[in-house]
């Protein structure tokens, strides 16, 4: 209840209590002229007509019932606007407690993200002379070892070929990749949050790696190590937008990934993605 809700009834009880209590003086003003001016007779014939404006007692009875009446309403009154009162204070209390939790679920997801993008940079790989690290090592594992850069492989084999490198760099892809599935199921678990949030968070993930991440995490959810992430990959759409080629970053020729296109049948989210190429 507002306050002026509870001020506007108030003065309406009042105004009723106090009409009600003028007309009970009038009337009993009106009654005792009645007996004494309009009576006729002698003093007997008045007392007995007296006696028949006795009814004016019970009125005043009656009056002094309804100032009970009206004290009851004020004090109903009074206890609805504390139920409010006490209701608003508990939805106060709730919103806080969800922006505590809120926070506190940022706090843990942010610092578990930066952790993740640290192991980013303990992966590497040496091509031809070269040493890369991170992302750079990341795109050339995905280009040469895992997917064929000569021929078109199904799933399955390329599967294969990806747990063979998982196993080779077990030490830092079983950190990389197992971090990256305690965000996603971190996000996914979480009771504070509804499900437009956890899409916000999740899409969050999603830019904070690159599309050879994403390609990694394909394989990684139909293997053997990641098998527990794959409904989360298709429901969160996590592969989205991943193309089946890669243009190299020098812009002179296409590097084709080659992805299976029958890895749509592990991601039906990614057939609008491949049906393009």
């Amino acid at each position: 209840m507002k306050e002026e809700e509870y001020v506007e009834r108030k003065r309406k009880i009042n105004k009723i209590f106090i009409w009600v209590a003028i007309s009970a003086v009038f009337i009993w003003a009106l009654s005792g002229y009645a007996i004494h001016y309009i009576s006729f007779g002698d003093n007997e014939t008045r007392g007995t007509l007296g006696d028949m404006f006795g009814a004016i007692n019970a009125l005043f009875s009656g009056l002094a019932l309804g100032g009970v009446i009206y004290t009851i309403l004020l004090q109903r009154l009074e206890l609805e606007l504390q139920r409010d009162e006490i209701r608003y204070s508990s939805e106060q209390l709730k919103g806080q407690k969800e922006i505590l939790d809120r926070q506190n679920f940022e706090d843990k997801f942010f610092k578990i993200l930066e952790s993740f993008k640290n192991s980013i940079d303990e992966i590497d790989y040496s091509f031809y002379g070269l040493e890369l690290k991170g992302n750079q090592a990341l795109e050339k594992i995905v280009h040469i070892d895992v997917v064929s850069p000569s021929q078109m492989l199904m799933v399955n084999d390329v599967v294969l070929r990806f747990e063979r490198v998982y196993e080779f760099k077990y030490v830092f892809f079983n950190k990389y990749f197992k971090e990256l599935e305690f965000i996603m199921n971190f996000v996914d678990s979480s009771p504070s949050l509804q499900d437009l949030q956890k899409e916000f968070y999740i899409e969050y993930l999603k830019v904070s790696i690159n599309e050879s991440c994403r390609a990694m995490l394909a394989f990684y959810g139909i293997s053997k190590y990641g098998a527990n992430l794959k409904d989360i990959i298709e429901k969160y759409k996590m592969l989205s937008g991943l193309r089946f080629y890669l243009i190299s970053t020098n812009g002179a020729h296409e590097e084709t990934w080659n992805l299976p296109k029958d890895l749509c049948k592990h991601y039906p989210h990614l057939k609008t993605s491949f049906g393009k190429n």
